[in-house]
């Protein structure tokens, strides 16, 4: 894909033509026997005809004066790609996509002749039966900050399977104990960032951002690469697939593709994945991107061969201030039951939608599927997994978080060295880092057993200094009101700055 780009310039520039035969024979060596082209000769993996590399191969051949070593094989090849929509898919069978239509036609050109085009019939519509229902997951939300709140967020936003990002197993033992004192029907699982992992595709470069994994609570997912809490040295992809996605499938776990900026790496590793197992979802909605199905349209090649979802990839250290992404987009996924076998089944499926509401989507649904049948079966039932409501369609998030501290509640900020505190937290729209940025509801009061208290106001900084980090009101109980002479009630009013509507919250300890 990089050769017509090199000749383009070369010919504007004015330069001489280097090596002319070699290259020409370079290209006519990357034709398969079907008739289609990979991207190099013999590649090493994810060695697939495709399109955009026939073309490109037919673009550069042009440029030289060349030929295509088998051009009937091509003709016919480029005519197997139509579809009965009217559209061309990337490869036999595929299902059609602009940027592969715009591709075929193209490449059809530079044949400079015309190719019998017998369009596949109309595929059967998937068959969705049994007592399938929608189920919600968010991939990569956080594994650090306050369990309470992040109870919490997944009990007001009907979230039924919460990925934590790097989490300590303390800190899932404790969501997961609080989610079941609390009869919150949600279950936290494992999806970690291996930050240290970089691959090495020879002509293409090193890259991080490469070991995203999803995966039960309690199974030998292998060790990661970069063992040592620090960068490991670059592995190649075959020793990746070998080393740490083989032993993560052992244990139940998938890798998941977050984000690749070279079009040719990402290309060459997900055919590969298609054909041998590999990446087994694909990130679109995420908190850096609003959506990477636009940013990187290529992506829309693998629809139907590889799930999309929404990743999290959480940013800061308290679940309350992601808020802005975890109310704004999720992964749906279509099963009996919410468990990590029938979210698996999905994947295998690709029964899978994810979905995004936001500000970000100006209060539009966006939504990405592997299957029209799927996405339609979504929708139908959308009154049952959607988090806004018909009155407003906002993003309903929860506006004010009370939480009753212990000292032994070690991953709440505030917790006192004894007795009990009051924690209160009021919403904010954030940054995508994590941080509050905007107050979206105002502190108005807080009541201990029906007596007025006033809280303390805590303004942590961020370590820039620019803005703020975290922002809390406390209050300390006096000594002897730890709770022990029996049940008290703490209630909180805020008040929702936009509409002046006053909400409560009230705990009992």
């Amino acid at each position: 894909m990089n050769t017509p780009w090199s000749l383009q310039a070369a010919r504007v520039l004015g330069m001489p033509e280097e090596k002319k035969a070699e290259t020409i024979a370079w290209l006519r060596a990357c034709q398969l026997p079907s008739g289609g082209f990979t991207y190099q000769p013999s590649p090493a993996f994810g060695g697939v005809h495709d399109v955009a590399y026939t073309r490109a191969a037919l673009k550069a051949l042009a440029l030289l004066g060349g030929e295509v070593a088998n051009r009937a094989a091509c003709r016919a090849w480029l005519g197997s790609l139509a579809n009965a929509d009217g559209g061309f898919g990337d490869r036999p069978g595929w299902l059609s996509n602009p940027l592969a239509t715009h591709y075929a036609l193209d490449a059809l050109g530079e044949l400079k002749t015309v190719a019998t085009v017998h369009r596949r019939a109309q595929r059967e519509k998937m068959a969705l039966t049994g007592n399938l229902k929608v189920w919600s997951i968010q991939i990569e939300s956080h594994g650090t900050g306050s369990p309470a709140e992040a109870v919490a967020l997944a009990s007001v936003l009907r979230i039924d399977l919460w990925r934590a990002k790097n989490a300590k197993p303390e800190w899932l033992a404790r969501v997961r104990a609080l989610a079941a004192e609390q009869k919150v029907p949600v279950q936290f699982f494992r999806a970690n960032e291996e930050y240290g992992t970089c691959t090495d595709v020879p002509g293409l470069g090193t890259y991080s951002h490469m070991s995203d994994l999803i995966a039960p609570a309690h199974t030998d997912l292998g060790p990661p690469l970069d063992t040592r809490g620090e960068a490991s040295p670059p592995v190649s992809w075959p020793e990746f697939r070998t080393r740490r996605i083989e032993p993560l499938q052992r244990g139940q776990g998938r890798m998941v593709w977050q984000f690749g900026e070279n079009e040719e790496l990402v290309r060459a590793l997900l055919d590969d994945s298609v054909e041998r197992g590999g990446f087994a979802a694909i990130s679109t909605f995420h908190f850096g991107n609003p959506d990477f199905m636009n940013s990187e349209l290529f992506l829309q090649r693998w629809r139907g061969r590889i799930p999309y979802i929404g990743l999290h990839n959480a940013h800061g250290t308290e679940p309350w201030w992601f808020a802005d992404q975890t109310t704004g987009y999720r992964t749906l996924f279509l099963a009996t039951e919410p468990t990590w076998e029938a979210w698996l089944n999905a994947l295998q499926r690709n029964w899978v939608v994810t979905v995004r509401h936001d500000d970000m989507s100006r209060g539009e649904t966006w939504m990405h599927s592997g299957s029209d049948e799927v996405r339609d079966f979504v929708e139908a039932r959308e009154r049952a997994w959607r988090w806004w409501d018909d009155a407003d369609t906002a993003a309903h998030r929860p506006l004010v978080s009370l939480v009753a501290l212990r000292p032994e509640d070690e991953f709440e900020v505030g917790r006192p060295a004894k007795g009990i505190a009051l924690r209160v937290r009021c919403a904010w729209k954030n940054t995508p880092q994590g941080m509050p940025q905007t107050p979206l509801a105002e502190f108005v009061t807080l009541l201990v057993n029906g007596a007025d208290v006033l809280p303390t106001l805590v303004e942590r900084k961020r370590p820039n200094g620019n803005g703020l980090a975290d922002r809390y009101h406390l209050y300390v109980l006096p000594e002897g009101a730890d709770g022990k002479t029996g049940t008290r009630t703490a209630t909180v009013v805020a008040r929702e700055i936009g509409t002046k509507r006053e909400v409560t919250q009230t705990v009992r300890f």
